[in-house]
């Protein structure tokens, strides 16, 4: 005869292998965002945190270091409600030649 306390131990298990399954696709698509970014396929990478991470704020960095500023302004302001001033990185005053 079963206990209540066997099919609760039952159901802990499932949570605890769901929970695992979950952690290695995520590290999976982790994965393929970082390759995207060492590739330099920026839009790429950014869908993968938006779409599959569900991670708007990291995809919206990810435009803005790839230089996409509009594809990352209208992440913030749609998906994060945050207006953030985004502006192309200048030269370094050291890096500016003199004539």
């Amino acid at each position: 005869m079963s206990t209540g306390q066997e099919k609760k131990g039952a159901g802990g298990g499932s949570f605890y292998l769901e929970n695992s399954l979950f952690d290695r696709i995520r590290s999976k698509y982790e994965e393929l965002a970082e390759k995207y970014i060492a590739e330099k396929d920026y839009k790429k990478a950014a869908q993968v945190y938006m779409n599959l991470l569900q991670d708007h704020y990291r995809g919206a960095k990810t435009l803005e270091d790839g230089g996409f500023y509009n594809e990352a302004a209208v992440v913030y302001l749609k998906k994060l409600k945050t207006n953030r001033t985004l502006q192309p990185a200048t030269k370094k005053p050291n890096s500016i030649k003199k004539p």
